[in-house]
């Protein structure tokens, strides 16, 4: 998408055509048998699962081995025959694990190793309970979420539960999915003595007129622990993805809040080079931020202004002030204040004043900026100045702001 938006901005393509190819892009058609979405992780942050119920070896293969080089991996569920889809894949020259209690299958590239968001936790309330308990893992993993497990601590010996619910606190883990049959009670105790999320997942163990999950089922939504949440019986694969989302917010706010706060640091070291102290410490940080960064964030769900607005305001305002400052030094006719103020207000001067200053290690680039070290070209230098004194302006005003832009351009 970054290449398609690309090519649009230096006119290579044209709107049309690129609204054209973005809806082409992440779709794969296999002969007449499947539409691979590829996008999806990109999308939603879920992998996309190969269901194999109801498909030939060579289906679940020929869409396994486009994923996995999609990918670097693939995740096949529901295998009731593994072996013929292992001898191929493993031909194929991918690493295969195959999990007989998920009854799953993971082909990865060699080499290939998950991202990590985070921590979830894992528990089985019996022995019986495990394959759907497994199957949530697998899929967990695959979505970048380090899994810690406990298995067969269910409320028949409820004590079980205080050795794995402290190691899973301890461990910041973003939520707690509890896998259990029967009367299916676990999740709630569970959701009555941890604040994270807990996701309860119903599975066909039972017997009698509950039995199939049908009595846990129904235990679980008549909860009376607030904080839970419930998936369908058996339904591992929905509740990893609801994890892995959780897993995945957190991981986000995270970085959000560590960025603010050495963003908070930084700012008060710029202050200090640009001789100003903003009231409004919002102002400073949207000035500072290009368009391709704040573009990138709110692809990420997070709000991000960026600088252009200001620029606009602070283009003006500078024009003013110079024109103000010349003539208290003596400019007389419209024709040197003209040439004096084009020579200061050029990109070139701006930009010399904003590398003096130091203004390029503060400015906030978006990847493909940062790359090309953009905070070191004249016009990135220029702009962004520009952005400051609007900002400085909105903070404190024309008298202010004024008395700032004469000490860097030396008009005092």
């Amino acid at each position: 998408m970054e290449e398609i938006l690309k090519r649009v901005a230096t006119g290579e393509i044209s709107i049309e055509e690129a609204l054209k190819t973005l809806k082409l892009e992440g779709i794969k058609r296999l002969r007449d048998f499947a539409i691979i979405d590829t996008s999806r992780p990109r999308r939603t942050g879920i992998v996309e699962i190969i269901l194999a119920e109801g498909k030939s070896t060579n289906e679940v293969v020929e869409v396994a081995i486009t994923l996995a080089e999609e990918h670097g991996f693939a995740l096949i569920s529901r295998v009731s025959n593994p072996e013929p889809i292992i001898t191929r894949l493993r031909a194929e020259g991918f690493t295969v694990e195959h999990n007989e209690w998920a009854k799953m299958i993971l082909a990865k590239k060699a080499g290939y190793e998950f991202p990590r968001y985070g921590r979830i936790g894992l528990i089985a309330a019996g022995t019986a309970d495990i394959p759907v308990a497994e199957e949530a893992r697998m899929v967990a993993e695959a979505c970048g979420c380090e899994v810690l497990k406990a298995y067969d601590v269910g409320v028949a010996g409820i004590h079980r539960l205080v050795e794995p619910l402290e190691l899973f606190i301890n461990a910041n883990v973003a939520t707690i999915i509890v896998v259990a049959g029967m009367d299916g009670t676990l999740p709630t105790v569970v959701a009555s003595l941890v604040d994270v999320p807990v996701i309860g997942v119903p599975t066909s163990v039972g017997y009698g007129l509950g039995g199939k999950g049908v009595a846990a089922l129904l235990s679980m939504l008549q909860s009376c622990s607030p904080g839970m949440a419930v998936v369908n019986i058996d339904n591992g694969v929905g509740a990893a993805a609801i994890a892995a989302k959780c897993c995945k917010y957190n991981a986000h706010q995270k970085t959000g809040l560590k960025m603010m706060g050495n963003r908070e640091t930084r700012n008060t070291e710029l202050e200090a080079k640009l001789g100003y102290t903003f009231k409004a410490k919002h102002l400073l940080d949207r000035a500072l931020t290009r368009k391709a960064y704040a573009l990138e964030q709110r692809h990420r769900d997070r709000v991000c202004e960026d600088q252009e607005i200001f620029r606009t305001l602070g283009d003006a305002v500078l024009k003013l002030i110079l024109v103000d400052l010349l003539i208290r030094k003596g400019c007389k006719t419209r024709e040197e204040l003209t040439v004096k103020k084009m020579e200061l207000e050029r990109k070139e001067s701006l930009a010399e004043i904003g590398k003096s200053l130091g203004i390029g290690q503060f400015i906030l680039l978006g990847t493909g900026e940062k790359k090309q070290r953009a905070n070191e070209e004249p016009y990135v230098l220029a702009e962004t100045l520009e952005a400051v004194i609007g900002a400085i302006f909105l903070d404190a005003g024309y008298e202010p702001t004024r008395e700032v832009v004469a000490r860097w351009f030396n008009l005092i």
